[in-house]
């Protein structure tokens, strides 16, 4: 992104509210899959 100033530009406008939505739903994933709930996996793991 560095490398390319338009490119940097629109990756850095149109990044971050996608991170911030892809962020949140990944949270709600990592506390399912920190809970262990429906896999073999120990809840702590």
């Amino acid at each position: 992104a560095d490398g390319c100033g338009p490119c940097g530009g629109a990756a850095e406008e149109r990044g971050v509210p996608a991170a911030r939505e892809t962020g949140e739903a990944r949270t709600d994933l990592v506390t399912v899959r920190r809970r262990g709930a429906g896999t073999d996996v120990a809840p702590n793991a």
